[in-house]
């Protein structure tokens, strides 16, 4: 199996080399073979890489990617990992969705301001 320095892999991944540096510190990689003292690293790194570019746009953070990651490895069926995680997923999104909304009706307000100066935007926003 072909051998990827540091450089390559981080092109194919489309991350960086200190991303990649950074994901092993953590243990969200492992750590990669070394060859006269630089990393070396082989196709399987890839696509774990793959694997947490995807869950990280799906919104994931890499503490949940990684504990999925530890769930899997102590025999955790990933299905059951995947609908914890989603329901968790849900709910801080529904919270981000909640307040979304809620700056949405503020600005709405302040886009139909009239006031003269802002002494008269304060009193006009403590009533609302």
């Amino acid at each position: 199996m072909p051998e990827l320095t540091i450089t390559a892999i981080a092109r194919l991944a489309r991350v960086s080399p200190s991303t990649l540096r950074y994901y092993e510190k953590i243990g969200i990689l492992p750590p990669a073979r070394r060859v006269g003292g630089r990393r070396r690293y082989d196709l399987s790194t890839l696509k774990q890489l793959e694997f947490i570019t995807y869950t990280k746009q799906a919104g994931f953070s890499l503490r949940q990617i990684q504990g999925l990651q530890e769930g899997a490895s102590r025999g955790k069926a990933p299905a059951r990992l995947w609908r914890d995680l989603v329901v968790e997923k849900a709910g801080e999104l529904d919270q981000i969705l909640f307040r979304v909304h809620r700056a949405q009706r503020h600005l709405a307000t302040l886009a139909r301001c009239r006031c003269r100066n802002l002494a008269e935007c304060v009193d006009l926003l403590a009533t609302k």
